[in-house]
């Protein structure tokens, strides 16, 4: 290509980094001063600083992290189903207090900073860490079944990064809050093993399973104590010059809870998209259903076994508006179709938010 274009400063600046590979840093910067022949910007500094980018050795520490905050909507922020006069099994309109649909505007704060220690220089295993805090508030004052939520994550593990896979084990350890008005909180602890596996056969197609078994406890409601384990598989397809995704995903999950009746087996199919479109925005549309099987009736008063059917979907639109700010905005719509009235809701979400990224 050179002798083609011999005045092309680009392609001497990239044999430079060729010799810096080989280990010819001489050569490299008898290219870098041709170079600047026919690049007036390159002068003695800039040279200098090149050369100095190009054999400088990469860190085995990395570090990544994000900090968003915003606002959203709820018209059905508790979950409710639309009246506190509920059929449940042969009674009638029995009333269940604050128990119907109640909207709600809120705001969120999250963090989220991972960091990585390659174990051996230009190696493939690497250790990883990461923590996370998120919190959500309901400003609503008729809400009083989640009024606000607390959660903490703290994550350590090894990851192994090759050139067509991946595998990545972590402990997580995870703390959560849900506070309601005029009840008692609820802290959740849960404890979990998770097991990600990657491989690439052909650059428009990567696999990935995602495997993890938690043990969860409850400080009120703890006949929910117990195993909660789930497995899901995706393929993950890349479009056109773009690379726009195609998402699709088969999970299963279930628990062991301490009460029988509380024990379930989840199936979830889902299908995600991203659509790269100019301007750095990014549009996700996704869907997905979800039936869970529960081992007994929903309420005491209930003979036929829980039967959840939940239908998701929705879109998130990302705007990057640098390297180091993006803007949010979220639709998602839940059907939760249930064959208990307690648990037959339909909930619109909406939110938008800014992440500096870091």
């Amino acid at each position: 290509l050179l002798e083609l274009f011999p005045a092309d400063g680009n392609l001497r600046v990239q044999i430079a980094r060729v010799y810096v590979a080989l280990g010819e840093t001489e050569s490299a910067r008898l290219e870098l001063e041709k170079a600047r022949q026919f690049d007036e910007n390159l002068t003695d500094d800039a040279i200098a600083d090149i050369l100095a980018a190009l054999t400088a050795k990469p860190s085995r520490w990395q570090f990544s992290g994000r900090i968003s905050a915003g606002v959203l909507f709820y018209d059905n922020a508790n979950q409710g189903p639309n009246s506190n006069y509920l059929t449940l099994g042969d009674f009638k309109d029995l009333y269940v207090e604050d128990v119907k649909k109640t909207s709600s505007v809120g705001n969120y704060l999250m963090a989220h900073l991972e960091a990585g220690y390659q174990l051996d220089e230009g190696g493939r295993w690497w250790g990883m860490g990461s923590i996370m805090g998120y919190q959500r508030w309901n400003h609503s004052g008729g809400v009083t079944s989640n009024k606000g939520y607390t959660m903490g994550r703290g994550t350590a593990g090894l990851r192994y990064l090759g050139e067509q896979s991946l595998f990545d084990v972590r402990f997580k350890a995870d703390v959560a809050n849900q506070h309601h008005k005029g009840a008692e909180d609820q802290d959740i602890h849960s404890y979990v093993p998770e097991f990600t596996f990657v491989i690439a056969p052909d650059s428009w197609l990567q696999l990935i399973t995602v495997v993890s078994l938690e043990e969860r406890d409850y400080s009120v409601s703890t006949m929910r104590d117990g195993f909660y384990w789930s497995a899901t598989e995706y393929g993950r397809f890349f479009i056109g010059e773009s690379n726009h995704e195609i998402m699709l995903g088969l999970g299963f999950s279930g628990n062991d809870a301490d009460l029988y009746e509380y024990r379930y087996f989840a199936i979830e199919p889902s299908l995600r998209f991203v659509f790269k479109l100019p301007g750095d925005v990014n549009f996700m549309p996704f869907v997905s259903f979800r039936r869970e099987d529960y081992k007994g009736p929903a309420t005491g008063l209930e003979i036929e076994n829980r039967l959840d059917k939940q239908w998701r979907a929705g879109a998130m639109v990302t705007w990057d508006i640098s390297d180091s700010f993006m803007l949010d905005w979220s639709y998602q719509y839940v059907d939760n179709q249930s064959n208990s009235a307690l648990y037959d809701y339909v909930q619109n979400y909406v939110s938008m938010g800014l992440t500096w990224k870091f």
